[in-house]
């Protein structure tokens, strides 16, 4: 296993976002957790990840690929990718760096990583200047020159909305109390792996998982800091001059 995946796997799984992309309030080697904790019955549930397919379709990737069936993991990774989600985004450039499940192309897993620091998240900033560093003068020009078509697809102005679509549409069935207040003592019943378990009904409505500032802002907070116990990404800054972004 590459060093590049290993530090990739390795962020994911420190931040919980391999077998419960969910976002959890702690465990996450972060230093400080959201204000409000997340229900992970409810994150993990079939109707929550219905109406996110940034994370079902990364979680059912990284299945994929911890299985050895790479190439479908990277078909889902790409499919995470069209709903904005930054993690795989990250792990397509990865697989572009090792060649696993796809032709080894460095020029387009720096174009992926860029992708996957759009946001300004600092891991993904740091793999992305690590990947800079090693690239030749050519593989440098090809990135600059192919960025742009990458992101006319999968940059955050198209890939966001077309996950406001999905959480659009499950909005359209709440009633208009439940976009407001919601009293907590009143319960809901979501799938969980013991069957049906009864949660605070405004949990379920909690405006992080169904608005997209919010469910962005959410992502927000555990992205934007650095990650402590995390394998090192290794040297970054270490190429001749500074990084720039992908041409877009």
């Amino acid at each position: 296993m590459s060093q590049s995946h290993a530090s990739v796997g390795a962020v994911l799984l420190a931040l919980g976002m391999i077998a419960a992309p969910a976002f959890a309030a702690s465990g996450t080697g972060r230093e400080q957790a959201p204000e409000k904790p997340v229900n992970l019955e409810i994150a993990r549930g079939s109707d929550f990840m219905h109406y996110h397919p940034d994370l079902r379709f990364r979680r059912d990737g990284m299945q994929q690929f911890e299985a050895g069936n790479h190439s479908r993991a990277f078909e889902l990774f790409q499919r995470a990718a069209r709903y904005s989600d930054k993690p795989a985004q990250a792990m397509v450039a990865d697989m572009f760096w090792d060649g696993r499940g796809v032709a080894a192309d460095r020029c387009l897993a720096y174009v992926w990583m860029d992708l996957a620091a759009e946001r300004g998240y600092p891991v993904f900033l740091a793999f992305r200047e690590r990947y800079w560093s090693q690239l030749t003068d050519t593989e440098r020009a090809c990135a600059t020159e192919r960025g742009g078509d990458i992101y006319a697809e999968y940059g955050d102005p198209v890939a966001k909305e077309r996950l406001e679509h999905m959480l659009r549409k499950r909005r359209m069935t709440f009633t208009g109390s439940r976009v407001g207040y919601v009293s907590p003592f009143l319960r809901a019943r979501v799938p969980s792996n013991t069957g049906w378990a009864p949660v605070p009904i405004d949990q379920v409505y909690d405006r992080r998982f169904w608005f997209s500032k919010e469910y962005h802002e959410w992502q927000d907070e555990i992205w934007e800091r650095p990650v402590r116990g995390v394998v090192e990404v290794g040297p970054i800054g270490g190429g001749d001059g500074a990084t720039p972004a992908a041409e877009h």
